[in-house]
């Protein structure tokens, strides 16, 4: 019944806009001048607050834009069964249609009508991705055309940030998925793309893209990961964990992609006495993409105590200070890994899968340890070693986080992205 109620609130508003959006949009051509440093986010995701990498990053990025005077718009799906809703979030401004889950088509209209009738109210549109996968290759197509309309007619700077998360997000997975027209489609999209991967950048230069791709990696706020002894002591007790356990931890949404349960299998052999798991993730009920969330749940339960599953939690500062070693176990690829960096940041012994997105990313031997995708093998053998010598390998934690102070901080992004945006079709370098 509460779906169908959502239906028909989403059938109203979509009447509305377009009701409303024509005369508006005839007024705001005739006497509506163009606003500087104004710029729309546009996420199908979750956003915010939300543990996932692409939702931290937005979130951070729009509220050290507001802080630079930016006026931001973040136009967004809702995880709730609403229709729309609006709010103000840390200084900015959120628009959400419809949940996630339901029709893809009504969001993307949803979007094109408001960046119709506020085309005057922006200079900039910053995609955070083009959602995009097999079965929904029909909805893809109209995202990018949107993005190719508002910047050929209009003249807006179109900005897509390539996630990489996903194969199926990725540059050369278009390619060669994509027939030629759909391709160029894509890449005459946007004014500029901005890539978090050497290897996502290095296919877009070899494709003649040069001049509208630009490496930007993702960012954190060092000072907020980094907890003091004391502060581990306190947050302990208030957690009640043995102040003496080597504390391994995972965060992820508990999907295969992410690997928590190829971690746990793992776990139920070893089962240090010496040693905790801590897992944070997006359960069952929160996601609507398929999950093992149950069966990640029932192998919490087989660790008996020697495990510890906290749900979802949208403060991972508050963990990841008393993490020793974070463990990242991811299958296919990822992007930039907004967890690996917040691990670094917070001074933990990471030890991740060698996959793309990763590789090239972290420096095996230096700042972490890397075992190949998928091998229980290798990582049992692997988190033996360090959770028994958890001291000789504090120097690779120690590296991490010099290196996320000098290559990775966020205010090196937000002054990058401020760039862009305010030279609108700048060129990438």
């Amino acid at each position: 019944m509460k779906k169908f109620v959502t239906y028909v609130l989403m059938g109203y508003y979509l009447l509305l806009e377009m009701i409303i959006t024509f005369p508006v949009f005839l007024y705001g051509l005739c006497f509506k001048k163009q606003k500087k440093y104004s710029v729309v986010f546009v996420t199908a995701s979750f956003y915010p607050p939300h543990i996932g990498g692409i939702e931290c990053a937005g979130r951070d990025l729009a509220t050290g834009l507001v802080k630079k005077g930016w006026k931001v718009e973040v136009l967004t799906k809702d995880d709730e069964m609403r229709a729309r809703s609006e709010e103000m979030f840390q200084g900015y401004h959120l628009t959400r249609f419809g949940p996630i889950g339901m029709e893809s088509w009504y969001f993307t209209l949803c979007i094109f009508l408001w960046l119709l009738r506020h085309f005057h109210d922006y200079q900039s549109v910053y995609f955070l991705n083009f959602s995009y996968s097999k079965n929904r290759l029909g909805v893809f197509i109209p995202e990018v055309a949107v993005s190719w309309f508002f910047k050929t007619f209009f003249k807006k700077q179109t900005v897509l940030r390539l996630s990489g998360g996903t194969v199926e997000r990725t540059p050369q997975h278009l390619y060669q998925t994509l027939s030629p027209w759909k391709w160029n489609l894509y890449c005459n999209s946007v004014s500029l793309f901005t890539s978090l991967s050497n290897d996502e950048y290095d296919f877009l230069i070899s494709k003649g893209l040069k001049y509208k791709t630009k490496k930007v990696f993702n960012g954190v706020n060092v000072k907020q990961y980094n907890m003091s002894s004391q502060e581990k002591v306190q947050r302990k007790k208030e957690l009640g964990l043995d102040k003496d356990k080597v504390i391994v931890g995972f965060i992820g949404r508990l999907t295969s992609r992410k690997g928590a349960d190829l971690l746990l299998r793992v776990w139920k052999r070893i089962k240090l006495k010496d040693a905790l798991l801590f897992l944070i993730g997006t359960s069952q009920e929160d996601m609507v993409q398929k999950s093992n969330a149950d069966e990640v749940r029932e192998l919490v339960n087989e660790c008996g105590d020697s495990a510890v599953y906290s749900g979802r939690r949208d403060d991972p500062w508050n963990y990841l200070g008393l993490f020793d070693i974070m463990v990242c176990p991811y299958r296919v690829r990822e992007g930039m890994s907004n967890t690996i960096l917040q691990s670094m940041a917070a001074k933990n012994i990471i030890i991740a899968s060698e996959i793309p997105g990763i590789i090239g990313f972290l420096k095996p031997g230096d700042d972490s340890i890397l075992f190949p995708e998928d091998d229980e093998v290798a990582l049992e053998k692997i988190l033996k070693e360090v959770i028994n010598n958890v001291e000789k390998y504090r120097h690779l934690a120690d590296n991490a986080f010099e290196r996320v102070k000098s290559e990775f901080q966020l205010e090196n992004v937000i002054n990058c992205y401020h760039q862009i945006f305010s030279s609108p079709f700048c060129k990438g370098t």
